[in-house]
């Protein structure tokens, strides 16, 4: 279901959104450490830790809900984030290779432009898009990069590819809210909300997002 909604937002063809039968799903079979979820690009395999399994019967809580267990438990709620991932790394591995493994620019936290940005490319398609993420002006930063700056002093957070596949929950989120639709399995927040863009911020770069997902779709 979530895979049959994320289609409907992305506007994907149901043959397409399996990235050319690349993606594998392992739902609690190669977990590692505390993290909900994760992809792995060397196998192309999106990652969702199964939720805790429930207390003995006689250990339960009163109206104890096997369902909330499932629903806000483990990776569920994640699976947008890493099919965000999968699509950064799809583009750069299979279809403009160059000197990274992803089109955002991997674990760099620099959010300067790079030298894609006015490129006719997908890098160029993905610098447009960070670029609005980052910056006001081309001296200012966005109201959420400075947000992001005084919520974490974590480096992960303010990597480049991790950037992208937060934006990319939220665009997800934007598209299916806008058909009236809600999909927890696919994204529910994880994280503080200053890590992520509002709607009413995605909105304003909903035509640069528009514009990635459209030429990445001419290569599925």
């Amino acid at each position: 279901i979530a895979l049959f909604d994320l289609h409907k937002a992305l506007g994907f063809a149901p043959t397409k959104i399996g990235l050319k039968k690349k993606i594998a799903i392992a739902f609690g079979a190669r977990g590692r450490g505390s993290a909900v979820a994760h992809f792995e690009p060397g196998s192309f395999t999106i990652n969702l830790t199964r939720y805790k399994r429930p207390r003995k019967l006689a250990n339960r809580p009163a109206h104890f809900d096997r369902v909330k267990l499932l629903l806000h438990g483990g990776g569920v709620g994640s699976f947008a984030h890493e099919y965000g991932h999968a699509l950064d790394y799809y583009g750069a591995l299979k279809v403009e290779r160059g000197n990274t493994f992803t089109l955002s620019g991997d674990k760099n936290t620099n959010p300067k432009p790079t030298a894609h940005l006015k490129q006719n490319t997908l890098k160029g398609l993905m610098e447009r898009l960070l670029n609005k993420i980052f910056w006001k002006t081309p001296d200012k930063y966005s109201d959420y990069y400075t947000r992001l700056l005084k919520a974490t002093k974590q480096k992960y957070f303010k990597q480049r590819n991790e950037i992208f596949a937060r934006a990319f929950e939220v665009y997800v989120q934007y598209k299916l809210a806008k058909k009236k639709h809600v999909n927890i399995f696919l994204n529910e927040v994880k994280y503080d909300k200053d890590f992520y863009l509002t709607l009413n911020e995605m909105k304003k770069i909903e035509k640069e997002f528009d514009a990635l997902m459209n030429a990445l779709k001419k290569h599925l």
